[in-house]
């Protein structure tokens, strides 16, 4: 699987991504032109390069930590998508949704929750800003049919937080696709960022997308309010402020996670 077949963009160098380039034996081509098209440099010509590199070889993408331009091989994290226990009265996700059908989940990340709530029989459509998550997402995507129906769940590459995303959004799909609930989850910050770098999905995560600004998440949840036809969902650590100072009109708890409900 060396190549995705899916269009990215050019990575934000405001973000601070550190992301290399690298590639096996045959794999060159096809390594060389995402690059270029995300303007990410070559790690074969960093010789000092430190940080995370996105490397191809016959098992497609994966994401390997470097020291001085080598590469650890044992750190290499190839994103995987499984879907877990869904049913409805013992899982606060799932209770979350609601009766909602189709679903919009504005910050896909490592589609955990994505794909969660499409293997309980949702329409899922899934947002992610950063070109290099959504290239792992994409690529994972094709190996989840067994934990959601065909076409219950897509991803795609686009800033939820940007001005005019409902206009792109609708531009993108084609359609006049209305979405019954909006799902939103914030990268975490603080001590709850502190708390999850012992995983290492979340460790790599932190290091190619920072956590959200105030004005981001702000940003977010009016998107969001403006698009959902019946319910905002927003998830949050349990003591965690409300999203953009707003009181919801209940909440779904669990021992770690908070679930605001939201009337649009």
């Amino acid at each position: 699987m060396p190549e995705s077949n899916s269009e990215t963009k050019p990575v934000d160098q405001t973000t601070g991504v550190n992301v290399a380039i690298g590639w096996a034996h045959d794999f060159e081509r096809p390594a060389r032109v995402y690059a270029h098209q995300n303007k990410l440099p070559i790690i074969n010509e960093m010789p000092a390069w430190g940080g995370l590199c996105l490397y191809l070889d016959q098992s497609g993408w994966s994401l390997i930590e470097s020291t001085q331009g080598k590469l650890d091989h044992k750190s290499a994290f190839r994103l995987s998508l499984a879907a877990k226990y869904t049913a409805q009265g013992r899982d606060p996700l799932i209770n979350a949704m609601g009766k909602a059908n189709t679903i919009l989940d504005m910050t896909a990340g490592w589609g955990t929750d994505a794909l969660h709530i499409a293997s309980g029989g949702c329409s899922v459509v899934a947002i992610e800003r950063d070109p290099v998550v959504y290239l792992m997402l994409d690529q994972a995507a094709m190996f989840a049919g067994e934990f959601a129906a065909p076409g219950s769940l897509r991803f795609l590459n686009m800033d939820s937080a940007a001005t005019g995303f409902q206009q792109r959004l609708e531009a993108e799909l084609q359609s006049g696709h209305e979405f019954e609930l909006v799902y939103l989850d914030p990268m975490f910050s603080g001590k709850s960022l502190k708390r999850a770098k012992s995983k290492k999905p979340m460790s790599i995560m932190q290091q190619l997308v920072p956590p959200p600004e105030a004005g981001n998440e702000s940003a977010l949840f009016a998107n969001a309010m403006q698009i959902a036809q019946k319910r905002v969902v927003v998830k949050r650590a349990l003591k965690a402020p409300y999203i953009d100072g707003r009181v919801p009109q209940g909440s779904i708890k669990s021992k770690l996670l908070r679930f605001d409900l939201y009337k649009p």
